[in-house]
């Protein structure tokens, strides 16, 4: 979230999506409510001054869905029902 932010770092993209999809392949629910979020509504992860954001993925943002639902992440299996 730092590299999002460009707290203690420079906003890197590309780098935070990396350590997100690290995170979510461990399970971590922040992790993949924010790459659901993101994945589903392009203007979620957005640097305005690069230009630059995270390409719309329906079929990611589901297979995280289901990934945190089957975690018990209420959010996710709301987001399923509404898919």
């Amino acid at each position: 979230v730092a590299l999002l932010r460009g707290q203690g770092y420079a906003r890197d993209l590309r780098a935070a999506v990396r350590w997100l999809e690290k995170a979510a392949a461990q399970d971590n629910l922040f992790a993949l409510d924010l790459l659901i979020s993101s994945y589903a509504d392009t203007t979620k992860i957005y640097f305005e001054e690069a230009n630059e954001k995270l390409p719309r993925d329906l079929a990611k943002a589901f297979g995280y869905a289901r990934r945190a639902a089957a975690l018990g992440h209420a959010p996710s299996a709301f987001y399923l029902g509404r898919a």
